[in-house]
């Protein structure tokens, strides 16, 4: 298979993977969101994002470093298996305790103690499933993980809306998501024997010495690197209360389907930039570039879209007006997004590089100007302060990105054909406008249309255009 094809193929089912959770996830919380209100909706998301938050404790970084560390390790790639593995029991273990004694002693209500005693369960059994799937990803066999996602968020949604139809509380939801983690676990487990079958599930530390700098490097970095998207929440949950937590994550959660789009990316690439940084330097630069200049162009109309029609865009997800509050907030969201989007593959071009200590640094600074900030912005400001944090947060670190990656900068603006885009951009946003003021809401779909055939006749050339002839699902249909 060629590189291209693997490529190609990875990021299909990288794709579908994310798309299934992230679908289900979006229309699973807004379902709470519209049916619940936003009391409730803030409870089940504050329990939701400590479980996020244990679960980043119980991965720390093992997940990635078994990924990025499995192409390199051909011939002992069982090894690395079991010690990572003895070390994450241990993390979950620490993880599941401390998510349950947060629930016991500190002053959340009553609901959202129960709430986050059962998501303390969800984080046992999501983070082992997590680790099953990165040696998939390791492995560049991500059908397994599509397979895995598709059956957990289905049953997700389908027990959800059946419990939601016949009237059952909360905990029914949060039980859904518990118990058809199990079954993804199970799954998790055939397949990974089936793909490796020396692996163990005994105490094994053999690989411990070689290994330590690179754990404390991508476990630190794994941690603060996604806390600092996470912290607005869990400080708005302790200093604001469940309806505070409710409007910031009306948005949150609904950023969250763009944002993924680059984590499709990373999770396709991160093998193959692994394995290409030893042995092609020039083609783990040229894709790298592709990343950057891919990740631009879908950036572009999204933000423009969601900063303009952003009190559209949440009356016709939510349908309540208590959620209207979160305009302004969902616009500074749009410029996060686009951010995000701009310097993901300077991130990437440090990991793949085995320069992690760089975005651990990075990551660090960026947790402590978060808790900094919001520290005098929340209390003044509630969950527009956070969103406030939040944007200043990523830009800082989206620059020191940059700066950490300067490598990949060399013949970059030649590469985006930088006065192509901009004009390209110009034209969008002046379509977007007049769309917008003369209230053409029908004629919405014409400026991503538009975009999409400038951008593909200009901005793509005929070698980077294969990444997209070449997929699997293409080449089934002849095209």
């Amino acid at each position: 298979m060629s590189e291209t094809a693997r490529l190609s193929r990875n990021t299909l089912f990288s794709f579908l993977t994310m798309m299934f959770r992230l679908l289900t996830n979006v229309i699973v919380f807004w379902l709470i969101a519209r049916i619940y209100g936003k009391a409730i909706f803030g409870q089940f998301t504050t329990a939701h994002t400590f479980a996020t938050v244990f679960i980043l404790f119980a991965d720390f970084g093992l997940d990635v470093l078994l990924a990025t560390e499995l192409p390199r390790r051909i011939e002992n790639g069982y090894k690395l298996f079991n010690t990572l593995f003895t070390i994450k029991i241990i993390f979950s273990v620490i993880a599941f305790l401390s998510m349950n004694s947060l629930a016991f002693f500190y002053s959340f209500s009553f609901e959202v103690k129960i709430l986050i005693s059962f998501f303390s369960f969800y984080v046992v059994f999501s983070t082992f499933t997590n680790y099953f799937n990165a040696l998939f990803k390791g492995k560049e066999k991500l059908e397994y993980e599509t397979r895995i996602s598709f059956i957990v968020n289905s049953g997700t949604l389908i027990f959800t809306l059946i419990f939601i139809y016949f009237d059952l509380g909360i905990l029914w939801v949060a039980g859904v998501f518990v118990s058809i983690r199990i079954i993804g676990l199970i799954l998790a487990t055939y397949y990974s024997y089936h793909l490796l079958p020396e692996i163990s599930f005994k105490f094994d530390l053999s690989e411990v010495k070689s290994i330590k700098n690179d754990i404390i490097i991508f476990g630190v970095f794994f941690l603060f690197g996604n806390l600092f998207f996470q912290l607005d929440t869990i400080l708005l949950a302790f200093w604001q209360g469940d309806e505070s937590v409710g409007i910031y994550q009306s948005v949150f959660k609904l950023m969250m389907l763009p944002i993924v789009i680059p984590d499709i990316f990373v999770a396709s690439l991160m093998p193959t930039l692994s394995r290409l940084n030893v042995i092609d330097k020039d083609k783990w630069k040229a894709i790298g570039f592709f990343f950057n200049k891919l990740l631009m162009i879908i950036a572009v109309p999204i933000t423009i879209f969601i900063f303009l029609y952003a009190e559209q865009i949440l009356i016709f997800i939510y349908n309540k007006e208590e959620f209207l509050q979160a305009t302004s907030l969902m616009q500074i969201f749009a410029f996060i997004l686009f951010i995000r989007f701009f310097c993901e593959a300077f991130g990437l071009s440090l990991t793949t590089s085995k320069n992690q200590i760089k975005r651990m640094y990075i990551v660090i600074f960026g947790t402590f100007l978060n808790f900094s900030l919001n520290y005098f912005l929340i209390p003044r400001y509630g969950p527009l302060g956070a969103g406030i944090t939040s944007l200043a947060t990523n830009l800082a670190v989206g620059i020191l990105y940059v700066l950490g990656g300067a490598s990949m900068m060399n013949g970059w603006l030649k590469n985006l054909r930088l006065l192509r885009f901009l004009f390209i951009t110009v034209t969008v946003i002046l379509l977007f406008l007049c769309i917008f003021y003369f209230n053409l809401w029908y004629l919405i779909p014409l400026p991503f249309f538009v975009y999409s055939i400038l951008v593909y006749q200009f901005m793509i050339s005929t070698e980077e255009k294969k990444y997209f002839t070449e997929l699997p699902i293409l080449k089934r249909k002849g095209v």
